[in-house]
């Protein structure tokens, strides 16, 4: 009886599954640089998660594109779900899981599977991730390069071996923003791999991304108890907030309230003075002040809006 995971492997067939929800504008060359990677032997499986802009009449024309595979779900399932789909028709001995607002390195699958295939991990992530769209203002604010991830093991998982993934039954889907983790068969280690992501582009974006991590952390069990507890206790001082023209203990609370804001403001404005010094770019004390206070704003209505419908039942 062959070893499960992990094991040795040579040339094997490698299955893409790249989930796709409205990116009509960056899919095209997720696309283009996975089909001119080095590593050639892979299947590219396309999962549109129920987009609703042009995203699916562009997957069309890769219909007829040797190792492109396109499958179209009605509705979205949420990246976790969209992947789970995706590797259930996979035929590929290892999984790559990535997204479609990403560009890659030519060498990005061949080194994201050199520990996977030395039989010295069942599952790898890249260490290398620089922001594609710098020369706009609010994505270039919104995230550092994450260069050489200084962890040697991650929770995340962009490489899996297929036995391993289905021995798991795959992704959470009700963890939302963290469902890339995988129980049960270790961590992933780093690899030596590079790649571009698309950031938010507007404030609009980052206060919609932001709302969804809110909401994932109260669905997330590891994350709920904490964040919750902050997001209740920040309740509490928006009433006490409004309570700081009465006086007594009315008025003291208000003033904590005051005092805790004043805090998060000088937080904000800390993470902008940090980032305009290692990038040597003074308009980040701003940009960056601004994407903080939008991404907080986010994930405070994120959170709020899930406590709120799971305390009244809402379904949604």
């Amino acid at each position: 009886m062959k070893k499960p995971f992990p094991r040795k492997l040579r040339s094997p067939l490698v299955s893409v599954v790249v989930t796709i929800y409205n990116e009509a504008k960056v899919v095209e060359e997720a696309i283009r640089t996975l089909l001119a990677q080095s590593y050639k032997k892979i299947e590219l499986i396309l999962v549109d998660n129920g987009s609703t802009d042009r995203t699916m009449e562009i997957l069309e024309n890769y219909r007829k594109t040797s190792r492109v595979r396109i499958l179209h779900l009605p509705k979205n399932l949420g990246p976790g779900g969209g992947r789970n789909a995706g590797a259930k028709i996979a035929k590929g001995e290892i999984l790559i899981f990535i997204d479609a607002d990403m560009v890659f390195d030519k060498n990005y699958l061949k080194g994201l599977l050199v520990p996977v295939l030395a039989g010295k991990a069942t599952g790898s992530f890249h260490d290398t991730e620089l922001v594609k769209n710098v020369d706009k203002v609010w994505a270039r604010a919104f995230s550092m390069n994450r260069v050489e991830n200084p962890g040697e093991t991650s929770g995340v998982f962009r490489a899996v071996l297929r036995d391993a993934f289905l021995s798991t039954g795959g992704f959470d889907t009700s963890k939302g923003y963290f469902d890339d983790g995988l129980g049960g068969i270790g961590p992933s280690v780093r690899a030596h791999a590079k790649c571009y992501h698309n950031n938010p582009e507007h404030l609009g974006e980052i206060l919609k991304h932001s709302r969804w991590v809110g909401r994932s952390m109260i669905q997330d069990t590891h994350n709920r108890r904490r964040f919750g507890t902050g997001v209740v206790v920040s309740w509490l001082g928006i009433v006490a907030f409004i309570t700081l023209p009465f006086a007594g203990y009315a008025r003291l609370f208000g003033m904590l309230a005051l005092i805790a804001l004043a805090l998060l403001l000088l937080f904000v404005l800390i993470k902008g003075v940090k980032r305009a010094m290692k990038d040597g770019y003074p308009e980040f004390i701003i940009t960056v002040s601004i994407v903080w206070l939008v991404r907080i704003a986010g994930y405070w209505l994120g959170a709020s809006g899930e406590i709120v419908r799971r305390t009244f039942g809402s379904k949604r």
